[in-house]
């Protein structure tokens, strides 16, 4: 009688599986330099961002425009000058870097950011909860169906380190966070999940693509 080889889950999907199992640190949290040293050792936790706790762990992420052709648009159209700026472009821009030096109170500064990155960027950037009750500072999503998807996800402090976190690992977090909710799950089986995240504090922006790939998130 023949017998018929049975192969086995690849490890690289059991950990990708562990992953989407585990929501991971909360962003505030996680975004503290222990929390963050911490999980940065740990497989099913790491963030692919170049920043690494023991060689055990490799944290080197491939070219991010390999994952996704938006990617190698969006360094290319950064990159080039074939793309202007308009003179509203400009004048928004202005008007967003004044707001952004604006020394304020959080919930006044993140609601007239939103505002005027929704005008620059043309899309509707909100305050959008997940199901896990986590509310990153800003999501701009499309609904396919029925289920929130996020394309950008932003996190801005009135200064930098404010509250010991770096904003932009907290914005990484709050990338995996918002992709493993449960609700999500089949469509990070599908995709890589790109993402635009914006991160910074006070007037210093940050502009980072991050994608989804097996057993956690990369960054670039």
């Amino acid at each position: 009688m023949e017998e018929h080889d049975v192969v086995g889950p690849l490890p690289e999907n059991i950990r990708f599986l562990d992953a989407l199992s585990h929501d991971g640190p909360n962003p505030s949290q996680g975004s503290k330099s222990t929390d963050y040293a911490r999980a940065q050792s740990k497989r099913n936790e790491v963030i692919y961002d170049g920043r690494w706790t023991t060689p055990d762990v490799s944290t080197v992420a491939p070219p991010i425009q390999i994952f996704h052709p938006i990617f190698e648009t969006f360094v290319h159209d950064a990159s080039g000058s074939h793309i202007q700026p308009s003179r509203e472009d400009i004048i928004h821009t202005q008007k967003l870097m004044h707001l952004a030096s604006k020394i304020t109170n959080e919930t006044s500064r993140a609601k007239d950011l939103r505002e005027i990155l929704s005008i620059i960027l043309q899309v509707a950037i909100l305050q959008e909860q997940n199901s896990d009750a986590s509310t990153p500072d800003g999501m701009y999503t499309a609904m396919f169906n029925g289920i929130s998807i996020a394309f950008l996800i932003w996190e801005l402090k009135r200064e930098v380190g404010e509250g010991g976190s770096d904003a932009s690992t907290q914005a990484e977090l709050s990338m995996r966070q918002v992709w493993t909710q449960k609700n999500r799950a089949e469509f990070v089986k599908k995709c890589c999940c790109p993402t635009l995240i914006l991160a910074g504090g006070g007037p210093w922006l940050t502009v980072l693509v991050a994608y989804s790939r097996t057993s956690s998130s990369f960054r670039d």
